[in-house]
Formats: structure tokens, C-alpha cells, sequence
């Protein structure tokens, strides 16, 4: 069988029902709250796998309570869950998560990319790289807010416990 592998989002939809949408400045009471599973990644991942393809799901999840349940609700649909994945020609290889206690995951991904480039940018090699950026999202984590949650060279290797060049 051939394997599909799915890199994207997977998050906790809040949802509230109102009887019409708010004119500016104005509140509504609203009825019927749910919370459902979703994010494009997460949804494309099931959706692969409900069609009968074996899948790899590759997300970063939240360790909050909303991230625990959507995590669980994964792996109870079938569906096999990681954090970083370095994936070439001739290597594969998981990268676990950094542990860090998540405030905010808007920034993780944005993190995540610009620590990847600078560090191939700085010479380092494909693996490290994945580490250094998977501390970086990790931290970006803890903060809330995307730009000013970005983390500084000297937080992200000191996590990693690697230096960039």
C-alpha cells in the first residue's frame, strides 16, 4: 500500500451559533456551543485514511487540554501522529518535540521556518537545522502572539542544546 503523508494544521474548533451576525460595535447573544475537530492537515489527513491510503500525519499539537483531546481523537480515528519528520532521498527521521508548556501555537510554525532557513543559511547541516527550528517553534509556543513570540538565537540553542554554526 502505498503511504500518504500529510503536513499541516490540526486544531480545536469553538463554535457558537447566533441568530444574526453583528453590526460593528454591536453584541449578539449566541446559543448552541460546540467544539468540533479540524484543521486543513488534520482534516486531509482523515479524510486520506477513511479512503483506505496508510497516513502519516506530521502537525504540532498543543499539550493543553484542547491539544490532548485532539490528539487523542487522532490516534483513536487510526491515524499515526508526529512532530518534526526530516525526510530526503536516503534518510528518514523522527525529531520529538521540545517539551515546553504551550501559551499560544499562532507563531510555532512561522518559528519553525525562519530558524529552518537561517540555519541552513549559517552551514548547518539538514538534521540539525530540524533541530534547532523544532526548539524555535517550541518556543514560540510559550508566548502569546505571533511576531512578538518569536524566539532569539541564544533561547532557541540553548533548548536545542546545539549552536547554529
Amino acid at each position: 500500500m502505498n503511504r500518504v503523508i500529510v503536513v499541516g494544521s490540526a486544531n480545536t474548533d469553538l463554535t457558537v451559533q447566533v441568530v444574526k451576525l453583528p453590526a460593528q460595535g454591536e453584541t449578539v447573544m449566541g446559543q448552541d456551543f460546540r467544539v468540533f475537530f479540524g484543521g486543513k492537515g488534520a482534516n486531509q489527513a482523515l479524510a486520506a485514511l477513511r479512503c483506505g491510503a496508510e497516513v502519516l500525519f506530521i502537525a504540532r499539537i498543543g499539550t493543553d487540554p484542547y491539544g490532548q483531546n485532539l490528539a487523542q481523537h487522532l490516534e483513536d480515528s487510526g491515524l499515526s501522529v508526529t512532530g518534526a519528520f526530516l525526510l530526503t532521498k536516503d534518510h528518514r527521521q523522527h525529531i520529538p518535540a521540545c517539551p515546553v508548556q504551550a501559551v499560544d501555537t499562532v507563531g510555532a510554525g512561522d518559528a519553525f521556518n525562519g530558524a529552518l532557513a537561517a540555519a541552513l543559511a549559517q552551514g548547518c547541516t539538514l538534521d540539525r537545522a530540524v533541530r534547532l527550528a523544532s526548539a524555535a517553534g517550541a518556543l514560540a509556543a510559550t508566548k502569546p502572539g505571533a511576531q512578538d513570540s518569536l524566539p532569539g538565537r541564544s533561547d532557541v540553542e540553548t533548548l536545542a542544546g546545539l549552536q547554529f554554526n
